[in-house]
């Protein structure tokens, strides 16, 4: 199981600090891919980063059992695809969180250029409607506990961003207490988390958000990466969060529902539409002009390929409210992005292909910064816009926290 992960996530051959070791042209490709910060910036922010750990070491982070069993091959290759990507094995008796935190140590330290600051995610518990936690229907836990500690462990390199559940009996003193500290950002993943953003318990959380300029990252569309436990698929469904964006919460929806259908929860008829489109008629209202946001992350993945990456490519007029991310550690997953499918569907050339498959040996962030820097509209030729890599200047105090 671990051979198979292995051969299908990560492939590196380099250690990351040998990124000045490739060759003239792969360097060049990266100095010109990282030389578009605004005056005064110095900084390259990803705003969705996982971390991982299995909790044998009382970090107090959770994977389903499911995950590491025999009885269940298919999820077992998986969970050691995610590993073999962040560059980490689980043989028993190693510290897997150690050993995923030194790995991205290691590739933020090394990036090239600029500084690279990350959000690291936490994931809170799957939470019944009256507030009762079920571990075995929770995929992956996360504590905030864990990515504060990190946090403040690495200042520079990491920030947080907690996972509150709304339907938890301390709710709101949990979200309270992070947000006195300085944190900005709360992720949500509803689909596995069993949230519904339009549900009424969420608006006094809302609230307590904007009483302190927070930021809800919620992902949107289908989820299959942590489908184990159990997932309602239908709590991705983008149009569920004009809720939050009604009350002038600040969303950020990740992204941009590329994957999957939902239904039509605003015709008569209910009709099943791609959650691409449901998220595309949302984004473009203009009342939601100053308060919702979409980050790029896993956009080019193999299985989202198509109209929803050549539409926002496309769609210069709306970069202005995309936001940077990775999705890490899915870009250095061979099996994810596959710069063969970006060169077949003309996202990219063949030469930058090669490029591409040269930093990623070394350096899979730097990979999947360059890549998103580069990819084109295979009708139009079109870019995201080097503004998509900056600070946004509307959440500009969510990269400042804590």
């Amino acid at each position: 199981m671990e051979y198979l992960g292995g051969m299908i996530g990560g492939n590196f051959t380099k250690h990351p600090n040998e990124i000045s070791t490739l060759s003239e042209k792969a360097q060049e490709l990266i100095k010109e891919c990282t030389s578009h910060l605004a005056d005064g910036e110095d900084t390259i922010y990803d705003v969705h980063v996982h971390i991982g750990g299995n909790g044998r070491r009382g970090s107090g982070c959770y994977i389903n059992p499911v995950m590491t069993s025999n009885w269940h091959p298919i999820y077992k290759v998986k969970y050691y695809t995610f590993l073999a990507g962040a560059a980490v094995t689980d043989d028993g008796t190693n510290d897997v969180e150690e050993d995923y935190k030194s790995r991205l140590v290691s590739l933020i330290s090394t990036f090239p250029h600029y500084k690279y600051t990350v959000f690291l995610l936490a994931l809170d518990w799957w939470h019944e409607e009256d507030g009762t936690i079920i571990k075995e229907k929770t995929g992956i836990h996360i504590p905030n506990d864990y990515v504060w500690k990190i946090h403040e462990e690495y200042p520079n390199y990491f920030l947080p961003a907690i996972s509150v559940h709304p339907y938890r009996k301390d709710a709101i003193t949990e979200l309270e207490k992070w947000a006195k500290k300085g944190v900005k950002l709360v992720k949500w993943l509803p689909n596995s988390m069993n949230i519904d953003p339009s549900h009424a318990k969420c608006i006094p959380f809302y609230e307590k958000m904007i009483e302190y300029n927070m930021v809800l990252l919620s992902h949107t569309g289908k989820e299959y990466t942590v489908d184990v436990g159990q997932v309602v698929q239908e709590l991705g469904n983008p149009q569920l969060l004009r809720t939050p964006l009604d009350l002038g919460l600040r969303v950020i929806a990740a992204h941009c529902a590329s994957e999957g259908k939902d239904t039509d929860l605003e015709q008569p008829s209910h009709p099943t539409d791609t959650s691409f489109n449901l998220f595309l008629r949302l984004f473009e209202e203009q009342k939601y002009e100053n308060n919702l946001f979409a980050d790029i992350s896993s956009m080019s993945a193999f299985m989202r390929l198509g109209r929803p990456l050549t539409t926002m490519l496309n769609r210069t007029d709306l970069h202005h409210r995309l936001v940077y991310g990775t999705d890490y550690p899915l870009p250095a997953i061979n099996l994810v992005i596959q710069t063969q499918a970006l060169a077949r569907y003309e996202y990219i050339n063949w030469e930058e292909r090669d490029l591409l498959n040269e930093i990623y040996k070394a350096h899979p962030l730097v990979f999947g910064y360059v890549h998103a820097r580069i990819l084109r509209s295979p009708d139009k030729g079109t870019r995201f816009a080097e503004s998509v890599f900056q600070r946004n200047k509307k959440l500009l105090d969510m990269y400042d926290a804590p």
